[in-house]
This record gives C-alpha cells, structure tokens and sequence, in this order.
C-alpha cells in the first residue's frame, strides 16, 4: 500500500547549525529544533514550511499574554509539538485512503500531471515562470517534492477560472487566490529553529484547529479564518495526489477549488504581513516588487509604535514580541535576530509571475525603540527616492533635447524608451547606495555622509546613461542643455 508519512519521512529542507543542509521529517523538525538554523528552499517554501510549523506550536501552545510568551520553556514546548506529532500521527500520511494530509479523499481520478502541484512548474495554458515542461509529457515528483508543493499550492495558488469540479455538481470552479498570493511574508529569524518559532507565535487570539484535525474542506466556498491554524493550513484547494506502488513518488494531481479565504479586514489580519495605510485610505500589505530592493521599505517594515506611525503603518507581529521580551524580561535571542523577507512578484490572477526573492536584513531593536532613531530611518529613505525622481527627470529632460535633434516634439513614450534603454531602473544609482541603504536599520548614518553618497551616485549613473550613447555632436548638445544638479530636497527638522 502506498505511504509517505510526514512525521517520519524526510522531506523538511533545513540548514543545520553547522552549515550543512538535509531533510529532516516532521518529528526531526522539533526534536533537533536546536541543531537547525533554519528552515531552507525557495523562498515559497520556506514560508509555508515555517507557517506548517508554527501552526503546531500554536495548537500546542498559544500564549495569552506577553508574560506567558516570555516564561515560556522552549525544551518543553518543542518536546511537546513532537508528543502533538506523535498522537496525530495517522493525520500526515501524504496517500492514506481516508485522511490524505491536506487533500479530500473523494477525488478519485487525476485530472492532470503531477506539476500541478509545483508554483513554478508550467501547466496548461499558464505562463512559464522557471520551467517549460507540457501536460503531454506527465512530470513525476518525489513525495518530498509533491508534499512541500503540496502546501504553497494552498497558500499561493492564483485566482482565475478552474475546471469542471466533480466534487461541486461539476461546475465550473472559480478559483480564489490563496491567502500568500502575491504576497510578502515576514517573519523574524532568530538564528535556530526554536528560537525563531518563540519570536513568531501569535499571542492574545484563538489558535483556532489545523485543516488536518478538520473535515474535507468545502469546495468553491470564501470562509473567515477561526484562528491562525486555519489561516497557515486552510485547504484553499481540493487536491488529490497520485503515488507510485510504494509511495516513494507522485505520479499525478487532481487539482480544484477548495475553502478559499475572504478578503482581509481590520483585526483579522496575517501576522506576518506589514501593512501600510495607502492614499485611498485603506490598509494594504506591503507587496514585493521587481524595480526596488526591500531595504527600501524597511521604514514599513521597522514602523517605531508612536502616536503618529501607528496611523500609517503596521509591521509584523513577531517584531512586537520580540521588543516585550527584550524590553520586560531582559530576554534576547542568543543568535542575534534578523528580518526574513520572502516573497513573490505576481498578479493574483493566472498568476502571471515575475519573480520571488527572499532578503534578510539587519535588525536592531533601536529603531523600533526610539522615534528619532526611526524617523532618521524613514528620512533616509525618503531622501534617496526623492535622488531617484530627481535623477529619472534630469534623464528624461536629456532624452527629450536628445530627441529634438531629429524630430521637433519627441513622443512622450519615446522619451521613455530612450531612459529606459540607457539607465534601466537606475541600477547604478540604486546599487551604489544599496550596500549602505541595508544597514540603516542598524547603523542610522549621518544625513550629511547620505546625501553625498545619493549626489555621487547620482551623477554617475548619470554619467554612465549618457555615455551609453555613442559620442556625437547631438549628445553634447543634450547634456548641456541638461545642466544636471542633482540635490536632494532638504530635510524636514525633526519633530
């Protein structure tokens, strides 16, 4: 009978304290949490794996307070997620006939190759992300692979139209995004798995139950979230996972909608996810994106909890236990602690996919502590975009005299093309500032050092856009014409 039991299987990815990697099973994952550092893969699976875990600390154990956060005993805690994984053990065979993990066991036929279960495998119609496999030549995974699929499927499969749903009179489904779609988790990484999942618990809610302690889930419904066990591991999709005779491989994936998550609204919001207050006055999460390194919504990310930043911005729940712990108990993670982004650059719908990343960046509990510390931070910051749209205009006005000399009013869209084509993203600018940009959590520079850096790396990208163009009588002119003085605005004084 085929078998893939998660609680004992390696299929874990983790680097271990010194260095090394490998896959350790569920069991392994709590009973070594001291010998790993951290859990390892693309950045998709790192945060789904984290918030698999997470979702059994929390059922074993959801703090009510902070001072029940702090007395916290991680040797105990840890030994008794694996008692949790021990008694629940019939709930993570990946192909049992009647409790499949994270699967409804009615799906009795495959409706497609195995892929459909892997982010960044291409299937159907879909646009090609990182591979360019056809439904016509069926991949075949390891159980390992499929199970780790398995989870960022439900928590980043895309909206869309689905197929015919055998499970819902055969209609068909309207597929809703999962709850990560598009999005930017954040967690704080303290160096060693066990530390990291003390800092990251969510206190003072109802933990609510994992899918695995559930029913099958509904198909094609949107139903809130009881407590973050169902936000981490709400089957978003009905799924079926075809083994090989002796579960060591899937062979084939039914895919279709499942329980999808409504909207979020205030007081229900991911724990992981920093969120901004935008100009059409709603909350909104901070979202990864292709043309700006994360440094530079670090001010998002470390908002200081004063009377004024409460209004704008809220930053990850780990952070705050974090900053009681180290504050009230004189508790501090041995490992140091550092911000874990991992993200993905996607349109919910299709999803049509640009990119994923994961950054760490420095931490210091000094911003968050101190409002002048933090508003030196977010000066900082705003200091370099307003060099950058500075910069982005001298160019354009280059491109335009460059342009005049062949025709009299140049289009607007190519005037585009040509910044575009000779600073693309403004890399030079951006990634001689980016090494300092990344430490100003940590190391708040002096406003006069920053804005000579930003003047310098502005002329040259400057410098570099323009001799991108072969030397010719027409550039000369346009760089004249241009006079470029790039000076950032001046600081507000400090309130």
């Amino acid at each position: 009978m085929s078998s893939f039991c998660l609680n004992t299987e390696p299929w874990i990815p983790v680097e271990l304290v010194n260095g090394t990697h490998k896959l350790v099973s569920l069991r392994e994952s709590f009973q070594g949490a001291k010998s790993i550092r951290k859990t390892v893969g693309n950045p998709l699976e790192v945060a789904v794996l984290l918030r698999l875990l997470l979702a059994i600390v929390q059922r074993v154990h959801t703090p009510k307070s902070d001072d029940e956060l702090c007395a916290i005993d991680l040797d105990h805690l840890m030994a008794n997620c694996l008692g949790y994984v021990d008694e629940h053990q019939d709930k993570f065979d990946l192909y049992d006939k009647s409790r499949p993990f994270l699967q409804h066991p009615s799906l009795e036929t495959t409706n497609g190759t195995a892929a459909k279960v892997i982010y960044e495998m291409n299937t159907g119609n879909n646009p090609v992300f990182l591979d360019h496999c056809i439904d016509a030549r069926p991949v075949v995974l390891s159980s390992a692979q499929a199970a780790r699929g398995l989870l960022v499927l439900h928590a980043y499969g895309g909206s869309g139209t689905g197929s015919l749903n055998p499970l819902n009179q055969g209609k068909k489904d309207t597929m809703y995004a999962g709850p990560l779609c598009a999005r930017m988790p954040v967690t704080l990484d303290a160096g060693r798995l066990d530390w990291t999942l003390l800092l990251n618990l969510w206190k003072d809610r109802d933990s609510g139950i994992p899918a695995w302690e559930q029913g099958p889930p509904k198909p094609a419904s949107l139903t809130p979230f009881t407590g973050v066990c169902d936000l981490y591991t709400r089957q978003t999709r009905l799924v079926k996972l075809d083994p090989n005779e002796d579960g060591s491989l899937c062979v084939g994936a039914s895919v279709f909608m499942g329980e999808g998550l409504p909207p979020e609204t205030d007081g229900s919001r991911d724990p992981m996810m920093a969120q901004y207050y935008a100009s059409d006055k709603k909350w909104k999460v901070t979202r990864l994106a292709t043309d700006r390194a994360v440094w530079r919504s670090a001010h998002a990310l470390l908002a200081n909890r004063d009377g004024q930043n409460k209004d704008r911005y809220q930053r990850i729940r780990a952070i705050d236990n974090a900053l009681f712990m180290h504050q009230s108990a004189g508790i501090t993670p041995p490992f140091g602690v550092a911000l874990r982004i991992l993200g993905v650059s996607a349109n919910a719908q299709g999803p049509v996919t640009e990119m994923w990343r994961e950054e760490v960046l420095p931490f210091s509990f000094s911003v968050i502590e101190n409002s002048t510390a933090f508003w030196e931070l977010e000066t900082r910051i705003q200091a370099a975009e307003d060099q950058a749209n500075k910069l982005r205009y001298q160019l354009r006005k280059f491109a335009r005299s460059y342009l005049e000399e062949t025709v009299a009013e140049p289009k607007p869209e190519d005037v585009e093309a040509l910044v575009n084509k000779i600073a693309p993203g403004l890399h030079t600018f951006w990634h001689q500032v980016g090494s300092r940009g990344e430490s100003l959590a940590m190391e708040p520079c002096d406003a006069g050092e920053w804005q000579s850096l930003l003047i310098e790396s502005s002329r040259n990208n400057f410098r570099e856009a323009v001799n991108a163009l072969p030397a010719s009588a027409a550039r000369y002119r346009a760089e004249f014409a241009t006079k470029f003085q790039p000076h950032p605005k001046k600081e507000k004084a400090k309130p």
